[in-house]
């Protein structure tokens, strides 16, 4: 079984993302009134890289081993607001 000298001794592996966003405003009248809206489109991870953010103990072949656990990778999203 591996040991580590310290506690909490290890460090994740660095981690690089490329988040990318745009936003479009618009202005118009809707039933006389006034009002603005904003169409934003943006994406986080932008090449899905698979960043560690976590870590646990788990086998492989009979090993006690350190396993990393990747969350959000690329992921799209829209999103609509209007003010009135």
């Amino acid at each position: 079984m591996s040991s580590y000298k310290e506690r909490n001794g290890y460090v994740l592996p660095a981690i690089h993302r490329l988040d990318v966003s745009m936003n479009c405003h618009m202005n118009g009248k809707l039933f006389g009134k006034s009002i603005e809206s904003t169409l934003s489109f943006s994406i986080y991870n932008l090449y899905n890289r698979l960043n560690v953010s976590n870590v646990y103990w788990g086998y492989d072949k009979n090993k006690v081993v350190l396993k990393g656990v990747c969350l959000l990778p690329f992921m799209p999203s829209v999103s609509y607001s209007l003010k009135f």
